[in-house]
């Protein structure tokens, strides 16, 4: 038995969780201490049962301890590394005073070996952390790092479960942030289940870069409070199916609300492997540009999994003052926040303020966006819904502004609707609902809406135009009201029924046709 194990008092201190096993624990250590500080005795006869059981203080620490974590100030100055094993450890990061110091403390987990190891302030200036494998979980609490944080959470490949995360920032103030967790390759097949991500940043301050990478599970990030530099998010494909086909898909979720943040790339299901829903929510915030890449346009999207998709990007009460260039409009694909974004489409896509791309079976709203500096420019894959079901899905775009409006809708069934809003001093608005195969049926309303476009020395005319599904089956409504429309393309504006056979048009204030035309619905007079 080593006679050099000592554990600290302050091990589970505030952990209430643990106080069963803390009492266990301290019965123990005085059965020990009363063991170690008793007379060695020579005759066999007299040995007490305890002296005979030499695995008892490793019992105790597996009962107690899930694994150990390292720390040390690494050989380059300034730098504070901590180091998990590849067991279940929780950690938790807290500024104390007097002096200033940050504590590294486990909860069912030893550090260096001991409950807690304390560390000045102003001995490193940068944070890196690395948990290894296993189900870990770091918390960030209170105080101040002058350089870089990186916090590294993995998973094991032969069994991915063991490596659910989970990774908090609790006003936490530092230049640069880097977050990767759990983002391997892939399980995949029709019952695949990889590890989960859950991220919370609560009233940061992160004035430069903040990347948050995480893996293949159903993944959930939340941005609520503080101030940020440029943000990019990213959950990765969700390559997670249903067992259960009563059972929603896994979901990778984003919700996105400080008080402000510079350009904010947010990318969720975008990978070569078909993936699960996800859930965008951006609002409440000021930004400098947004940009939301969604899904993966893949023939077999929806194919491939146990039940169809639904989707939702919501984007609300969000000011937008800056344009964004760096995308195109030419594909469905788009990496965000990596190396393999596209040239701008100079020809056909100005810089846009709000930019979101989005893959099948996806639900948009954007509700009081106030991005007048640049484009509003949204794409949305096809609805890929069987007709038996009757999914019919959105896409609202209401009380928001833009430069101008330029929005591409999928084949299959939508309701559409443009309600309250301005585009002024831009190329204009163009809603194209064809998709690919000119299916779908489409509902389209457009309310309150006003257009004011100008010729722009690069991208030419502004126009108006609403162009419909073509397909022989397709049943498509147009209603109009308040709609004023000034654009230096006359010729080329127009609502065109594109020569569907069921279209309708619904005229509800006559003086809105001033500034296009409205062609190709058979029998309107």
């Amino acid at each position: 038995m080593s006679n050099d194990f000592v554990v600290s008092e302050h091990t589970f201190q505030g952990v209430s969780s643990m106080s069963m096993t803390s009492n266990l624990f301290r019965r123990s250590m005085t059965s020990i201490d009363r063991f170690r500080k008793a007379k060695p005795v020579a005759s066999k006869s007299r040995r007490t049962r305890a002296s005979i059981l030499p695995g008892i203080d490793n019992l105790d620490e597996r009962v107690l301890m899930a694994g150990n974590v390292m720390t040390s100030l690494t050989v380059f100055p300034g730098s504070l590394y901590i180091k998990g094993d590849h067991g279940n450890n929780t950690i938790q990061l807290t500024k104390l005073t007097s002096p200033d110091r940050v504590r590294v403390q486990g909860v069912a987990t030893s550090v260096n070996n001991v409950g807690y190891k304390d560390i000045l302030m102003s001995d490193f200036t940068s944070l890196q952390i690395d948990m290894g494998l296993g189900k870990d979980s770091v918390t960030l609490t209170d105080f101040k790092v002058a350089s870089t944080i990186s916090i590294t959470t993995g998973t094991n490949a032969v069994n991915p479960l063991q490596g659910d995360d989970k990774i908090k920032l609790d006003r936490v103030i530092t230049t640069t942030l880097f977050i990767n967790s759990n983002n391997l390759i892939p399980q995949t097949g029709p019952t695949a289940q990889n590890a989960k991500s859950d991220i919370l940043m609560i009233g940061n301050t992160i004035t430069g870069t903040s990347t948050i990478n995480t893996g293949f599970g159903n993944d959930s990030v939340v941005v609520a409070g503080g101030k940020y530099g440029n943000i990019n998010i990213n959950t990765g494909a969700n390559a997670n199916f249903s067992v259960n086909p009563l059972l929603p898909l896994p979901v990778d979720a984003v919700d996105f609300s400080p008080t402000s943040a510079k350009v904010v790339q947010i990318a969720s299901g975008v990978g070569f492997i078909p993936g699960g829903d996800y859930m965008i929510d951006v609002h409440d915030t000021t930004v400098t540009s947004l940009v939301i890449c969604t899904g993966d346009a893949l023939p077999d999207y929806a194919c491939d999994c146990t039940v169809l998709h639904d989707s939702h990007i919501n984007v609300a009460n969000v000011d937008i003052s800056k344009s964004v260039s760096g995308f195109t409009t030419s594909k469905w694909f788009v990496l965000c926040g990596g190396n393999q974004q596209e040239a701008l489409a100079i020809a056909s896509a100005p810089p846009a303020s709000l930019f979101i791309q989005a893959g099948d079976n996806t639900n948009v709203l954007v509700d009081t966006v106030n991005g007048m500096a640049g484009d509003m420019d949204i794409k949305v894959g096809d609805n890929t819904w069987s007709p038996e079901f009757g999914k019919v899905l959105t896409f609202d775009i209401k009380n928001s502004t833009a430069k101008a409006m330029h929005f591409l809708i999928g084949d299959g069934n939508y309701d559409i609707n443009i309600w309250d809003s301005s585009v002024s001093g831009g190329t204009g608005f163009t809603l194209d609902t064809q998709g690919t195969l000119g299916t779908g049926d489409k509902n389209i309303t457009l309310f309150y809406l006003t257009v004011d476009g100008v010729t722009d020395p690069i991208y030419g005319d502004s126009y108006f135009l609403v162009t419909l599904s073509s397909d022989g089956t397709s049943n498509n409504t147009v209603s109009v009201d308040t709609v004023a429309v000034d654009v230096t393309s006359l010729t080329g504006s127009a609502i065109d029924g594109n020569n569907g056979a069921f279209n309708i048009f619904i005229d509800v204030n006559p003086g809105s046709w001033w500034g296009f035309n409205v062609v190709n619905f058979p029998g309107w007079i």
